[in-house]
């Protein structure tokens, strides 16, 4: 798999498990420039033999899902596998939904009883993430409470992006620039916004990022929506200046220290 290790994409099925799996897994580990997988691993495992593979972390299913959750450079994730992925692996998969870079994870495959170990895991630290935008686990076909509660969090994902992307193509509305401001550093929305402006995407969020650090105070106030044009402040008794009529450069330097999120809405 050395010839491999300049991929971008890869798409494998397997129908054994043998050395092949297993220079799958070091592969998946060493290689920096793999951005999608899809794996299919259709293996028949003896009734008799599930239980104990399951419980065991050193099997080759959960040593696939440590790989994949290692690779911190994946963006996209699609594993279908007859093999039931157990306690262990779902820990792993869990872990790899909330690496920065991926934006898609769809699994089949998880243990029915290892699925409130999966959502436990995802849940605890999903809620400060906004890159997931997909989340497919088939296998959880009853009504669940923490299912619902981890696709929200997805859909919240996807309304800040796309919101910010709006931003990047020059809607200035206050609820986009906020979205970008959250996400505008986040590998989601570079991938975004490739999709819809190609090899430009980079000089088009750069150029976002560099409008709003450099906006005066009027336009700075219209994007956190608490002024429809200007800022108009009252006159001092004393003479002292206002914040409409501070200079450009000592306003940069407090624009420096705030962001939108800090002004509250009226």
């Amino acid at each position: 798999m050395v010839s491999w290790l300049h991929f971008t994409s890869l798409r494998v099925y397997l129908s054994t498990l043998n050395d092949v799996l297993l220079s799958l897994v070091a592969y998946i580990k060493e290689v920096t420039t793999l951005e999608e997988i899809e794996l299919l691993l259709n293996v028949h495992v003896p009734h008799h033999e599930e239980g104990a593979a399951i419980e065991d972390e050193d099997t080759p299913i959960s040593q696939l899902c440590d790989a994949l959750s290692s690779n911190v450079g994946i963006a996209v994730i699609r594993l279908d596998t007859t093999i039931e992925i157990g306690d262990s692996g779902c820990r792993a998969l869990a872990d790899a939904a909330t690496n920065r870079h991926v934006h898609e994870l769809s699994v089949k495959g998880v243990k029915s009883t290892s699925m409130p170990v999966f959502l436990d895991r995802l849940l605890s630290r999903l809620g400060d993430n906004f890159n997931l935008l997909l989340l497919n686990i088939p296998g959880c076909a009853k009504p669940n409470d923490r299912m619902r509660e981890a696709q929200d969090i997805v859909r919240r994902n996807c309304g800040v992006v796309d919101r910010a992307t709006r931003f990047v193509m020059d809607d200035l509305s206050p609820c986009c620039a906020r979205c970008f401001e959250l996400v505008g550093e986040e590998p989601v929305l570079a991938h975004v916004v490739r999709r819809r402006f190609g090899e430009d995407a980079t000089a088009k969020i750069r150029e976002a990022h560099r409008f709003l650090r450099g906006v005066d105070v009027h336009t700075f106030m219209r994007l956190a929506g608490v002024v429809q044009a200007r800022v108009e402040c009252n006159d001092r008794e004393d003479g002292r200046s206002q914040l409409d009529n501070l200079h450009y450069d000592l306003w940069l330097y407090i624009r420096r220290l705030l962001r939108l999120d800090d002004v509250v809405l009226p």
